[in-house]
């Protein structure tokens, strides 16, 4: 989630102040940076683009009709 974080907010606060200030040494959120997504993030991607498929499906309504 911190480096998530550090990620999304990289155009309003350099790394190098985010970092200390949430406990992170940079040269790990680099190293976070470059890995591959693991196959937990992927499998989590794959559902969500499924569950977006079926509600997009369902003319964007939940639960019974």
């Amino acid at each position: 989630m911190r480096y998530a974080f550090i990620e999304e907010h990289r155009d309003e606060w350099p790394v190098a102040v985010q970092c200390p200030v949430l406990r992170v040494s940079r040269s790990a959120y680099y190293s976070w940076r470059q890995r591959p997504p693991s196959a937990t993030a992927t499998k989590r991607e794959a559902l969500a683009k499924d569950i977006r498929a079926v509600h997009a499906g369902s003319a964007e309504r939940y639960g019974a009709v």
